[in-house]
């Protein structure tokens, strides 16, 4: 399955350090990715993601 993270959160304790990440499912998204040759497409091929 491919997801896309949203956020995290972190929760840090004395004797412990837990990082949740909150997904959503993106198994047709295909986000901008500077420098490739086919997802460096904005607008054909990708949308725009931070």
């Amino acid at each position: 399955m491919r997801v896309t993270v949203e956020g995290y959160t972190e929760t840090i304790k004395e004797r412990s350090h837990v990082i949740q990440f909150h997904t959503s499912a993106s198994f047709n998204d295909s986000v901008w990715v500077l420098g490739d040759p086919v997802y460096s497409r904005l607008d054909s091929t990708t949308r725009l993601a931070y």
